[in-house]
């Protein structure tokens, strides 16, 4: 994925998450490994790989325009749930629907 700050000001923040596959155990089982490349500064690497069987989605990272620039903040935090309990959890407001049958 690549996210193109060139203008820091039309974009507030973009939160990088992902999502573990059915059938998985676990992260640790799974050993992913996400490499956040910035055209400033060192590169973040965020290993994937929590124990805990409940969690099946992980916020990686938040990036955030400062209106000059961007700031990345590591986050690796595990959600128990789904993409709308994600979306609780950060406070972005979304409208979820249940699914159709």
């Amino acid at each position: 994925m690549h996210v193109n700050f060139e203008r820091p000001e039309l974009i507030k923040r973009v939160l990088i998450f992902a999502m573990i596959y059915e059938g998985a155990p676990n992260w640790a089982a799974v050993d992913g490994v996400v490499t956040l490349t910035q055209p400033s500064g060192p590169e973040i690497e965020v290993r994937l790989d929590s124990p805990n069987n409940g969690a099946r989605i992980c916020a990686i990272a938040m990036l955030q325009s400062t209106g000059q620039g961007v700031t990345v903040q590591r986050l690796v935090e595990y959600v128990n749930g789904s993409q709308s309990d994600l979306d609780r959890q950060y406070g972005w407001g979304m409208q979820w629907q249940a699914g159709r049958k």
